[in-house]
């Protein structure tokens, strides 16, 4: 992200405090972006655990039909039941997000 400050200061009063007007301004915004960015960590470690999730329920499934804990018809089921979870919230993101701007 980048940010152009234009800062126009005429005949001399007043300069302190405009510049203190402007250093105030650059710190709400540098802690603007700081909130956005740890935003942005929180979902993406959000996303990356419940990837991780359903991998490791995934396997544990698996695990389950090698040991002949349960049958492949049931670990169909459940990896199933997965599935349709997972296309509902692809279904929630492409319904969510607007298509892109027309190219000139």
């Amino acid at each position: 992200m980048s940010f152009d400050i234009h800062l126009f200061i005429h005949d001399g009063s007043g300069i302190e405090l405009k510049l203190d007007q402007a250093i105030e301004l650059l710190k709400q915004i540098m802690v603007k972006e700081d909130r956005q960015m740890a935003l942005g960590q929180e979902i993406l470690d959000a996303v990356t655990a419940e990837n991780t999730l359903i991998d490791s329920f995934l396997a544990l499934v698996q695990g389950l039909v090698a040991n002949n804990t349960i049958d492949q018809p049931t670990a169909d089921a459940i990896k199933a039941a997965i599935s349709a979870e997972a296309a509902k919230v692809q279904a929630a993101i492409v319904a969510n997000t607007p298509p892109p701007p027309p190219t000139p």
